[in-house]
């Protein structure tokens, strides 16, 4: 299936990253493109129902929110700059960063990302309502459908 292995390989570029946040006992949920394929994947499994490429999206990044963006940054500086794909330096980044700035973009290889916010349009991460999902034997908090379509 295109989808589901263009989607894997996403995410098994993001997951150190991931596994970072969740080593450090970092709370985060996923949303975003990355979101909505976990909520199609967890309803098929749920229904029992055949999965169907074009109920899939394709998405080159994961979107984490985080209740802390500068912290975050801070607590896995070093896994960023070890996976990241332009040598970020995330002590410069956390230097320029101000008040004003609610997401960091961190470039990865094969033209991956992963994009970590402390905002986003007015939402934190404890007002945004979030499923758990269980993909690859590990459990996210996913923004919930109806979360996501009001973003």
């Amino acid at each position: 299936m295109k989808t589901q292995n263009f989607n894997y390989k996403t995410y098994e570029i993001c997951k150190p990253i991931l596994d970072s946040l969740d080593n450090k006992d970092i709370s985060y949920i996923v949303f975003g493109g990355f979101a909505i394929f976990l909520n199609i994947l967890d309803y098929f499994k749920e229904t029992n129902r055949k999965i169907e490429d074009s109920a899939l999206r394709e998405t080159e990044d994961i979107d984490i929110i985080t209740f802390n963006l500068l912290k975050t940054l801070k607590d896995i500086k070093d896994t960023i700059e070890l996976v990241s794909e332009e040598n970020i330096c995330i002590n410069e980044i956390v230097k320029n960063l101000n008040n004003e700035v609610n997401s960091e973009e961190i470039p990865l290889k094969e033209g991956r990302k992963i994009d970590i916010l402390g905002k986003i349009q007015g939402r934190t991460y404890n007002s945004i309502e979030y499923k758990v999902v269980i993909y690859q034997e590990k459990q996210y908090k996913v923004a919930t459908p109806e979360e996501l379509l009001s973003m």
